[in-house]
């Protein structure tokens, strides 16, 4: 297409002895095959280029949806149990305060922790990354059970569910991020009340 895409240098073969007619033409058909050639692999190049670009949006747009997938879940699960005690105490059926003052508790933890979930979608840049920045620090592993296992026994109770917590005496502090470990502790006793049946 008149694109100049290289170009060859010849020297005559002696000062009284130039190229003749034939050998010119054959130098001409070498760079045009030649020419053909290079624009060959610039296309392949540019195939390569555009398949490894659409392989990386695909890829992006996958990582964005399993990302809005699993934050949805999470925000899911402590949106659902501040809605459930706080329509408990505001139907006026938990008549013990010890009850009520339980709610309370857990409505406030629950809203901790889907603040600390917001905030982490916030952060655009571990999104991007696609992975989650912890917060290492000594966690109560008593504590941080029992935390979970409040916060889904409603949803147990309704199922008609006894949630027993048996801990050896030894059970004390662990390396890790509490708000991380408080979701997946959530999480697997929510999957356990909805895919357990009846055993």
């Amino acid at each position: 297409d008149g694109a100049m895409v290289g170009f060859v240098c010849l020297r005559a073969k002696t000062k009284i002895a130039p190229f003749q007619a034939e050998e010119m033409e054959l130098f001409s058909a070498l760079c045009d095959t030649a020419a053909r050639a290079l624009d060959r692999l610039f296309m392949h190049e540019r195939m390569i280029i555009e398949a490894e670009e659409r392989r990386r949006l695909e890829e992006i747009n996958r990582m964005k949806s399993s990302f809005v997938s699993g934050v949805s879940h999470q925000l899911r699960t402590p949106l659902t149990s501040i809605r459930m005690f706080a329509e408990m105490l505001q139907s006026g059926r938990v008549t013990s305060d010890e009850k009520r003052a339980q709610y309370i508790d857990i409505i406030v933890r629950e809203s901790e922790r889907l603040t600390g979930l917001i905030e982490n979608v916030l952060d655009f840049s571990r999104a991007e990354r696609g992975k989650s920045a912890y917060d290492f620090h000594e966690v109560d592993v008593h504590l941080m059970i029992q935390n979970a296992i409040e916060a889904c026994r409603y949803r147990a109770e309704q199922g008609q569910v006894t949630l027993d917590l048996r801990l050896t005496p030894d059970v004390g502090t662990t390396l890790g991020d509490a708000q991380a470990l408080q979701v997946a502790l959530v999480n697997l006793i929510d999957n356990a009340l909805k895919y357990g049946g009846d055993e």
